[in-house]
């Protein structure tokens, strides 16, 4: 299978920690954060879970899953109170953080967040000093919806200076796989099978992509790891986004009609201007093995979703 890589604070807490492996999940209902579990639970972990409860977790009778609103983690009773690691899988922003770092250095010594390649502007081979955290300053709050690579950028910061914790915020490009909520990539089956014109401003760019697996290996290898700081996580070969949709079009029997100007309905979400990849140089010096992806791979993902 081309996504199968076999990847497999104080002084009190350290004494409370129990012999049995444990993990802490915020937001482990769907996509990255359900694969995360699944993940975990195959790797002997006893799993949190803590969602809102919109999503029916396949895994519910093996996980202990408590439904609460993430911004007020104190009042959550938890079945224990050490993990090895808390798993961030839903952190958006300066609040989403400040809420729940207290606790967080209450029960872990081990804090893992996935952030974004948004941080970065567009480039190739981006690397990880591109943007440093605790050098990044700020007027307006961000959130997702008004910015969404701003407010990464200021939760990044934010877990730099604030933690009291190690931290590691995992860069992840474009994700895909089989539960992924934002259709990204089905959109271009979808427009293609249906005779629609696709929109991409240069189809010669090449952009970063990341299976939601793999995605999932790396926060579990991450929770041993004593590496902090941000680490970029992409499949270590980008993909031109043009030969990308071909290779769906191909996969369906169909043929690209591709669009000559943007409209609202024809744009790509995959559709950037230039090059836009990251360097996975230091993933790669922790151990952490991610596929060469082709076109091909991509087009062969069967969504559920």
């Amino acid at each position: 299978a081309p996504f199968d890589s076999g990847f497999i604070s104080d002084s009190v807490l350290s004494q409370r920690k129990p012999t049995m492996k444990t993990v802490l999940i915020l937001g482990g209902g769907r996509f990255v954060g359900k694969s995360f579990v699944e993940k975990a639970l195959e790797a002997g972990y006893s799993v949190t879970v803590i969602t809102r409860g919109r999503s029916v977790l396949p895994f519910a009778d093996r996980v202990h899953h408590l439904i609460a609103d993430r911004r007020n983690l104190k009042q959550v009773h938890l079945p224990t109170r050490h993990y090895d690691a808390v798993v961030d899988t839903c952190a958006y922003d300066v609040e989403d953080f400040t809420a729940i770092a207290p606790t967080i250095g209450e029960i872990t010594q081990r804090y893992i967040v996935a952030s974004s390649q948004s941080v970065y502007a567009p480039g190739s081979a981006l690397t990880e000093d591109m943007f440093v955290p605790d050098e990044h300053s700020w007027t307006l709050v961000a959130d997702r919806h008004s910015d969404y690579a701003e407010a990464k950028r200021q939760l990044e910061s934010t877990v730099a200076r604030l933690s009291p914790v190690p931290w590691v915020t995992l860069r992840f490009s474009m994700i895909v796989g089989p539960d992924d909520y934002t259709r990204r990539l089905l959109w271009h089956r979808n427009r293609i099978e249906s005779g629609l014109p696709i929109f991409m401003p240069n189809r010669s760019a090449r952009l970063s992509f990341l299976h939601q697996h793999d995605a999932a290996r790396t926060m579990l290898d991450m929770i041993t790891s004593t590496t902090v700081g941000p680490i970029n996580v992409a499949s270590p070969l980008p993909l031109a986004v043009g030969p990308m949709a071909e290779a769906l079009a191909a996969k369906t029997g169909h043929t690209i009609e591709w669009g000559s100007s943007p409209t609202t309905e024809s744009a790509s979400p995959y559709g950037i201007e230039d090059d836009w990849w990251m360097d996975t140089s230091r993933l790669q010096s922790e151990g952490v093995k991610i596929p060469p992806y082709t076109v091909h791979d991509l087009a062969n993902i069967d969504h559920r979703v």
